[in-house]
């Protein structure tokens, strides 16, 4: 061939992108230990006072056969089928002494992304995940460490000057333990009422501080008599007087608690606090006073009405939301503030995500491409080892619920061996782990049917590798234009005919892996994109 055709075409071919073509895990998994550490510095955070993680370091082999042969159960067992892990030994201290260290397996990925787990062979595939937050078609999704939220909202209606009002309330199943009913003296109380996020700002502020962040004006709080007379441009917002349909009561009295705000100061944000406050007060018109609005207390009896079963015990069920709250501030630990900075989100607690929540809500709905792979990243680490992130989550739970002046070496001792097992990431085999999966390939090019192939986000957990099709209404399966640059159209398997469970081998990725477009094919892209939504 001649050489100046032969390095013309070459010059016009894409290049393969070698981290596609070798594989994300090759890239990703060599960090497990420093993932694994980093957990554990953030968790520090929400550690007794006095506890301190101390750092890690790999164990010797002797030191690895020792943990691994050491008796239990009156018996010692080694498991001869090869498992492709090796042991790392994570230390922490109470008051300076140092505790039992905790001794955890973690992966290594060979040519590919093989792994051998229990002597069965596998493959560590990338998951395409949105970065951070995922978008749905009215939903939020963020993956905590500590646990997955789901973000919604319904309509809720007040009125203002008399006239019917609605808003949207923004809510959250934080607490997965809802109780089927919980009682209120006359009333009862469905497991179909929300939790609503402004409820967890009044049990941190009270309604007036939460009204001081958002509203410039404040508000005025009083009985619907004490603004017979307002001055010119204010708004007295009140409840519209109706019982929620499912509130099980003979008798109801609506309240006459009344809002005063500056009609300058109604922005759909207010508006969304506004329609809180009334849809918490509506379900409990006995129990909100006047004289209790700032009470925090208050507000978190009322939220644990919501979320436990009443014993008419207040005191322990303080005590549980005051847990609770704890547990749901712990969300926020460092490399969740790292991963909100890079997506230049302004918030360093869970109080102002929150918020923020709150008031981009909707225009995060309407705004967000959800059919796009661009933005979206390939990543490993996150879902290889979320079960030992879930175990460190649980570990945190079970510290914070110690008495915190009687914390004792064998208190922590204990729950360090009960939730930090060291050979959870064995778990990765099964069908909650759709990342991991087997593959019979006959040829000798791995890109093909190995390295190219994608997770999508839904697919890699709970249980969704046992999945053989495509949901296809799904807007998130749409056909998008990024799918020709990102995905393939020409190497899909029958299950998932959308183009995304096979990487473009020359598809361009930042260094943290996240889908970014070729500036050079954008107006070709942007041209087919709308032919597609036909614009």
């Amino acid at each position: 061939m001649d050489n100046y055709l032969f390095g013309l075409v070459y010059d016009n071919t894409p290049k393969f992108n070698s981290t596609v073509a070798e594989g994300i895990a090759v890239r990703e998994v060599p960090g497990s230990e420093r993932y694994v550490d980093h957990l554990f510095r953030c968790a520090q955070e929400s550690f007794p006072e006095g506890m301190r993680y101390e750092g890690w370091r790999r164990c010797t082999p002797k030191a690895e056969y020792m943990a691994v042969t050491k008796k239990r159960n009156n018996a010692q067992a080694f498991e001869l089928a090869r498992s492709d892990v090796f042991m790392c030994e994570y230390s922490m201290s109470l008051h300076g002494k140092t505790l039992d260290p905790v001794k955890i397996f973690l992966p290594f990925v060979g040519d590919a992304g093989e792994i051998h787990i229990r002597g069965s062979s596998f493959f560590v595939y990338p998951v395409l995940a949105d970065r951070l937050i995922s978008v749905g078609t009215n939903d939020l999704f963020l993956p905590f460490n500590r646990d997955k939220l789901t973000f919604e909202r319904l309509s809720a209606h007040f009125k203002v000057d008399g006239r019917t009002e609605t808003a949207y309330v923004y809510w959250s199943a934080i607490h997965h333990g809802l109780k089927k009913t919980v009682t209120d003296g006359s009333a009862t109380v469905p497991t179909d009422m929300k939790t609503p996020l402004f409820l967890y700002l009044f049990c941190k502020y009270g309604v007036r501080g939460t009204f001081e962040r958002i509203c410039k004006g404040g508000v005025s709080i009083g009985n619907v008599e004490d603004f017979a007379n307002v001055k010119k441009g204010y708004r007295v917002c009140t409840s519209t007087g109706y019982k929620p349909a499912s509130l099980k009561t003979n008798y109801y009295q609506p309240t006459n608690i009344a809002l005063l705000v500056h009609e300058s100061d109604l922005t759909p944000t207010v508006s969304s606090l506004i329609a809180t406050f009334f849809y918490v007060v509506d379900y409990f018109p006995n129990r909100v006073n006047l004289d209790e609005m700032d009470d925090v207390e208050q507000w978190k009896i009322l939220l644990g009405q919501i979320v436990f079963k009443n014993k008419n015990n207040l005191g322990k069920l303080l005590e549980s939301i005051d847990t609770h709250l704890n547990s749901v501030e712990g969300y926020m630990d460092g490399m969740i503030r790292e991963q909100l900075a890079d997506d230049n989100i302004p918030a360093v607690d869970i109080y102002e995500l929150f918020l923020y929540i709150i008031q981009n809500f909707s225009n995060m709905i309407i705004s967000s491409d959800i059919a796009s792979m661009y933005g979206k990243r390939l990543t490993v680490l996150r879902y290889l080892l979320f079960d030992i992130t879930k175990e460190i989550s649980k570990m945190i739970f079970k510290l914070q619920s110690l008495p915190p002046n009687k914390i004792t070496e064998t208190d922590i001792n204990k729950i360090l061996q009960r939730w930090l097992k060291p050979d959870r990431i064995l778990e990765i085999s099964g069908a909650k782990h759709g990342e991991v999966g087997g593959v019979s390939y006959p040829g000798d090019n791995m890109m093909f049917k190995i390295t190219s192939n994608v997770v999508l986000q839904g697919d890699a957990t709970a249980g969704s590798g046992n999945k053989k099709s495509a949901n296809l209404a799904d807007p998130a399966k749409f056909l998008h234009g990024s799918i020709v640059e990102a995905g393939s159209l020409t190497n899909q398997p029958k299950s998932e005919p959308t183009g995304r469970t096979r990487a473009n081998p020359a598809v361009r990725l930042d260094p943290d892996g996240t889908i970014v477009p070729d500036p050079a094919r954008e107006p070709i892209i942007s041209e087919l994109q709308n032919k597609i939504s036909r614009k």
